[in-house]
């Protein structure tokens, strides 16, 4: 039995020492996601910092000081350009006419949510979509399209598409079933986007010009319908 624990363990390290990479990446996820579970953000600065330092800054350096590799291996390069823009182009125009036919309906439109200080001012608008939101939404791209999924995508191919989308959409397990699959089915075009064009920008500008679409559509059906 002894013999057989130790053949086991050493099967074991054998196996991490030939996947170290893939399991820093994991290990480092999980921690990043262990955390961002355990301090729920309540006010709106510390939702911003705790998405930039978790999903961008600690991530980038375990990136670049414990796995020392370049930044473009993990989707901060221009990839296929003429794939990403179509498909982040395509994308966009689809999700938000998706979008638009379930604001018009009374019955979903609880499903969406916006901060009502962003609806009622037209610079808080500005400022948040393009200082906050744009930084926030970059910081996830960053980690799970770029350091999660193209990390891992090397070694389990489209599998890692499928789990940073799951992992994705359990931010929002807390809102509603609705929330959830529509983050699923987001960030599933996002990964499946950022696969092919082996870069984060186009599936970053899919989530972000569709959210800034979206909160528009928000602000002048639900909050300010025409009269």
């Amino acid at each position: 039995m002894q013999r057989n624990y130790y053949h086991k363990r050493n099967k074991g390290l054998i196996f991490l020492s030939q996947h170290r990479r893939e399991a820093t990446i994991v290990f480092s996820s999980f921690l990043i996601l262990f955390v961002r579970f355990l301090f729920p953000a309540e006010l709106a600065g510390e939702w911003f910092w705790l998405n930039l330092i978790l999903f961008f800054v600690f991530p980038a350096l375990i990136a670049k000081y414990v796995l020392r590799e370049n930044f473009s291996d993990f989707g901060l390069d221009k990839g296929k350009m003429k794939i990403g823009l179509l498909m982040a182009a395509g994308g966009t125009v689809a999700f938000v006419a998706i979008d638009y036919i379930l604001i018009s309906k009374p019955d979903y439109q609880n499903y969406f949510f916006i901060y009502p200080p962003i609806a009622q001012n037209f610079w808080m608008f500005v400022w948040f979509e393009l200082f906050v939101m744009s930084v926030v939404f970059f910081a996830r791209e960053f980690f799970f399209r770029g350091f999660l999924q193209l990390g891992l995508g090397k070694k389990i191919g489209g599998y890692a598409i499928l789990i940073q989308a799951v992992l994705f959409s359990a931010l929002f397990l807390k809102q509603s079933w609705f929330t959830t699959a529509m983050a699923f089915f987001l960030a599933l075009f996002a990964g499946y986007a950022a696969s092919k064009s082996q870069s984060i920008y186009y599936s970053f500008a899919f989530l972000w010009f569709t959210s800034f679409a979206t909160d528009i559509m928000l602000i002048r059906i639900v909050f300010n319908p025409l009269r």
